[in-house]
């Protein structure tokens, strides 16, 4: 037997679209890896027409093909885990910025400013009248926004969460639509800009929406 006759060199490409295969599982780690599917299914196509058109003189067809089922598999979970975790996170917040309107809407200040950063929180002043509230509590319902909010306290204005710039699921802007609520604030909105972060809490270090913003946009 000749072993130089029956010897087939193997498809460079059908080597990288492979190697493009195993290293696609990066992509469940991180967005800035989702290349590395597209370039491995891209490098198996391209390995599949090559070993065709070489007529049996070329091997590697099984490795061009591993490389695209690794290629394609790691690809559709990265996407689809990205996907389920922005539905999830874009719920979360505007479940959070609900609450947060209820507790203005209801007068309940002090629960509504435990769930704001310190940076979105006004600076009291000491001799404004406070009407039974603590400093804090009428700088708080003074700012526009909150007064706006307050005037909604027999409807809950309607709400709808985007992602903001950069694409980050752990940051949200909430748009709250004054105009079920009437009066001059009709045609204007609130926008509450929100993160997730991790707080200290009875039960330990827990993860939260917290509002870092608010103001009124039309």
């Amino acid at each position: 037997m000749n072993d130089e006759a029956d010897y087939r060199p193997v498809s460079p490409l059908a080597v990288a679209a492979l190697a493009a295969g195993l290293v696609s599982s990066l992509a469940l780690l991180s967005r800035t890896a989702w290349v590395v599917p597209i370039v491995g299914v891209g490098l198996a196509a391209a390995a599949l027409a090559d070993i065709r058109r070489s007529d049996g003189r070329k091997a590697g067809r099984l490795a061009a093909l591993a490389g695209l089922a690794l290629s394609l598999g790691c690809g559709t979970q990265a996407v689809t885990a990205a996907v389920v975790s922005r539905w999830i996170s874009g719920g979360r917040a505007v479940a959070a910025a609900t609450l947060w309107i209820d507790a203005v809407r209801e007068g309940r200040l002090g629960d509504a400013m435990r769930v704001c950063v310190p940076q979105a929180l006004p600076t009291p002043d000491p001799d404004a009248p406070q009407y039974g509230q603590t400093g804090a509590e009428a700088a708080f319902a003074a700012l526009p926004a909150v007064k706006a909010l307050a005037a909604c306290a027999t409807t809950r204005p309607p709400m709808s969460g985007v992602l903001q710039a950069g694409g980050d699921a752990s940051r949200w802007t909430v748009r709250a639509d004054l105009q079920p609520c009437g009066g001059d604030r009709a045609d204007a909105a609130v926008r509450i800009t929100l993160a997730e972060q991790i707080v200290t809490a009875a039960e330990g270090m827990v993860d939260r929406w917290m509002v870092t913003g608010f103001e009124i946009e039309r």
